[in-house]
């Protein structure tokens, strides 16, 4: 099962609606919807300012459709990514 830490920040040119805590994580929910077998689980404080959140998918091409969505929803939550590490699993295929 492939799995990546990711690291989110606030995105200066973006609306913030929540924290970033909970911003990042409606991006994830956001992003796994057509994937009911992905989780997650938030590594951090609740109050930190950059959230560290770990994300498991069952599958590469689960965690490639994950990766595209995730991309495109975190600018919706006024986030950035700024870290992505892999920590087991298959790593996910470059297109």
């Amino acid at each position: 099962m492939p799995s990546h830490v990711y690291t989110f920040e606030r995105d200066a040119s973006g609306s913030a609606v929540g924290t970033p805590l909970t911003d990042a994580i409606n991006a994830i929910t956001f992003a796994a919807a057509d994937e009911p077998k992905i989780r997650y689980e938030v590594i951090t404080d609740a109050d930190n300012a950059a959230p560290m959140i770990v994300v498991v998918t069952p599958s590469t091409s689960a965690s490639n459709a994950f990766r595209s969505k995730l991309l495109e929803s975190v600018s919706k939550w006024g986030l950035s990514i700024r870290h992505v590490f892999h920590t087991g699993g298959e790593g996910p295929q470059e297109d």
